[in-house]
């Protein structure tokens, strides 16, 4: 979410049409705002909706064949936890972004491989203080508060090796200069791993900067 003078907060938001069900005609025919409603969202807590569009494959397309819907919603600052919660209902998954755009770092999510959608919500019921399934390249997950995310990653995973978290990141985030122009993610990450320093490389912040984050700073 991004936050602004005026105590709202901007989130970008997916809709994929193969979870979505009957809502599908709700979202292409009446828009994100009474997608939302009947999603039990309070419609007045909505103050903007812009950006948006219907995608199949990363090209824009008709709700009729569309793979996914993608926007942006700005929503009171007090309700971006209830509009968090709603991640995994009909399709729907909101990234919450941070004032430079970027991720917000107050949450993070724990994924959960190998987990049906119906297995994930179990997960997600099973713990009181979830916020919300959240959907990625690499499957979905279960979005948590960043100071809870080590505890409920072991409640889910009581059996999993402890992690040095070297790829995980953490709440402060640096922009690292002077980078090689032919250093690609995974190089950076492996030059980083390699100084002990447990980070989680972020994108690309223009000619030779990298933006990264970490929980400690050197």
């Amino acid at each position: 979410f991004q936050e602004s003078v005026s105590n709202q907060s901007v989130a970008q938001v997916h809709i994929y049409r193969n979870e979505a069900g009957d809502k599908w005609k709700v979202l292409s025919e009446e828009g994100i705002s009474i997608f939302l409603k009947q999603l039990g969202f309070a419609l007045d807590a909505i103050a903007q909706t812009w950006s948006q569009a219907f995608f199949t494959r990363g090209k824009k397309a008709i709700a009729s064949e569309a793979e996914y819907y993608h926007g942006f919603v700005k929503v009171e600052k007090g309700k971006v936890d209830a509009l968090l919660r709603l991640g995994g209902m009909s399709g729907f998954y909101p990234n919450p972004r941070s004032a430079d755009k970027g991720p917000d770092m107050r949450y993070r999510s724990i994924l959960l491989r190998g987990h049906t959608l119906q297995e994930a919500r179990s997960v997600q019921a099973s713990l009181s203080t979830s916020l919300g399934l959240t959907r990625s390249k690499h499957g979905i997950g279960v979005r948590v508060l960043a100071t809870e995310y080590k505890l409920l990653k072991k409640r889910i995973f009581p059996q999993a090796p402890e992690s040095s978290d070297s790829d995980e990141g953490g709440s402060r985030r640096f922009q690292l200069l002077g980078v090689p122009d032919d250093c690609t993610r995974s190089t950076l990450k492996q030059a980083l791993r390699a100084l002990n320093w447990p980070v989680k490389v972020l994108r690309s912040a223009g000619i030779k900067a990298w933006t990264i984050t970490s929980s400690v700073s050197d």
